[in-house]
């Protein structure tokens, strides 16, 4: 008995090391089968097309099958009749210089990577009983330019059409319910194509670097967009987030450069991380009140001119047409734009919050700030003058200023010294005092119409203003009114 086992043992190992033993039963007409006998009479023979080689040194496989192959719906071999089901997993993996494929009504299942990296792959037609794409089936099959999708197929697996960069168009039948992550990733020539209305999530990378999308529909079913969904889809102009969604992840619109319209509906949750990051056409947002997470970085400034929160939002607000997301309950500006002006109470400036917005030219940052996150206000090279009544000066996040080397920094009388001492004021070049201005409605004259302007800022009847700390003590109060009174009667505000 143990020479036996040992025998076996012996011969099992012998045929793990022979990678070059076949891995196919038949070869008929230069297609290579794995054969079925019915056995246990469930069903007739069938046989499935499969690799040449061990599946484990696939780089053995890419000469097995080249030009043009036609697979018969059934065949011969030793006196009895196999009908081809199927198409096992990798069987014409690696196979570059296979053309075109002819697949018989007969074939019901095609495995996974069963056509990937098939870079010579022009024209296949899907046989109708097929009900799943695998997993990268059809991945890397960079000269496939159009495929159409038969009726019966509920799913699209992982990767199954990944980086075929010449597919210009694709038909998915209204029958797929699921749809896997980054099934389209790379399919950069790909313009257009329609999800169908029962697929309820948009997984992650799925159109990631689809860079020739210009438009896309997305469901009323769908709940989630998932991180780099459609990131660097940069022809991408316009989309609309239906109400259905609750969720867009992490970077799900990262470097869609020309997108230059967003519709986010009531639904939506939670905007993640640098969602709409690197979306320099951008110009305009409006937070639904639903919105009660939004990650760092999620939107970019660079081109943004009007920003809007619904009133009726619990978490973030807009208030004073300020045109900046800030997170009510913290005082914390999470971004801005070339037309925000900082309302006196934000306590801070978050990370990035105006980063790369290359429109500002000056900005107003109150008394209240008291702190500034890093890269805050990198890359505003269009920034000329920021005007700070910060009398309390502390050290800013890395890079807060970088980029802004050329403005001009005006601070409150003697603290010139101490500004130029702490990073990342301190990279600003021109540090000056902040001359004393009576003139509150800059009309060029100082009378009873700035009056009325300081004094209905003060009772909260109009947006209160860092320019109207007339007297420069970082404050806005009865002293600015008085001050103003004295300047007006008198000629001077003492």
């Amino acid at each position: 008995m143990k020479h036996i086992y040992l025998k076996c043992l012996f011969l099992g190992i012998l045929s793990l090391l022979c990678v070059k033993a076949k891995a196919y039963h038949c070869e008929i007409d230069g297609i290579y089968y794995n054969l079925y006998p019915d056995y246990m009479h469930h069903r007739s023979n069938f046989a499935s097309v499969t690799y040449l080689y061990n599946r484990y040194s696939l780089s053995s496989n890419k000469n097995a099958y080249s030009g043009s192959v036609t697979i018969p719906s059934s065949i011969t071999y030793n006196g009895t009749t196999y009908s081809v089901a199927s198409i096992d997993v990798d069987a014409f993996r690696n196979c570059s210089g296979l053309t075109s494929v002819e697949i018989p009504s007969s074939v019901t299942s095609i495995g996974d990577d069963a056509f990937s990296n098939c870079s010579s792959l022009t024209s296949i037609e899907i046989p109708s009983g097929v009900t799943s794409i695998g997993a990268s089936t059809f991945y890397g099959c960079s000269s496939l330019t159009s495929i159409k999708i038969p009726s019966n197929v509920t799913s699209i697996g992982n990767n199954a059409f990944a980086n075929c960069s010449s597919l210009t168009s694709i038909e998915i039948p209204s029958s797929v319910t699921s749809i896997g992550n980054e099934a389209f990733y790379g399919c950069s020539s790909l313009t257009s194509v329609e999800i169908p209305s029962g697929v309820t999530s948009i997984g992650a990378s799925m159109f990631h670097g689809c860079s020739s999308l210009t438009s896309i529909e997305i469901p009323s079913g769908v709940t989630s967009i998932g991180s780099w969904a459609f990131g660097d889809c940069s022809s991408l102009t316009s989309i609309i987030i239906p109400s259905s969604v609750t969720t867009i992840e992490y970077a799900a619109f990262y470097g869609c450069y020309g997108l230059t319209s967003v519709e986010i509906s009531y639904g939506v949750t939670s905007i993640e991380e640098g969602a709409f990051g690197r979306c320099s056409d951008l110009t305009s947002i409006v937070i639904p009140s639903s919105v009660t997470s939004i990650g760092e970085s999620a939107f970019s400034s660079s081109s943004m001119t009007s920003i809007v929160v619904e009133s009726d939002n619990s978490v973030y607000d807009s208030h004073n047409n300020c045109n900046a997301i800030i997170e009510t309950a913290s005082n914390t500006l999470i971004l801005g734009c070339k037309n925000t002006i900082i309302p006196s109470g934000v306590t801070s400036i978050e990370h990035s919050a105006f980063a790369d917005c290359r429109g500002l030219t000056s900005v107003v940052i109150p008394s209240s700030v008291m702190s500034i996150g890093k890269t805050a206000f990198s890359g505003c090279s269009g920034l000329t003058s920021i005007t700070s009544y910060i009398t309390d000066v502390f050290e800013t996040g890395v890079n807060a200023f970088y980029g802004c080397e050329n403005a001009t920094l005006y601070v409150p009388k003697g603290l010139v010294s101490i500004y130029q001492s702490i990073a990342d004021w301190n990279r600003i070049g021109n540090i000056v005092e902040r001359a004393i201005s009576y003139d509150v409605n800059s009309d060029g004259s100082v009378d009873i119409s700035d009056l009325v302007i300081l004094v209905n800022a003060i009772l909260d009847f109009s947006p209160m203003l860092e320019s109207n700390d007339v007297n420069g003590d970082g404050r806005v109060d009865i002293s600015d009114v008085v001050a103003l009174v004295n300047m007006i009667l008198n000629g001077t505000g003492q």
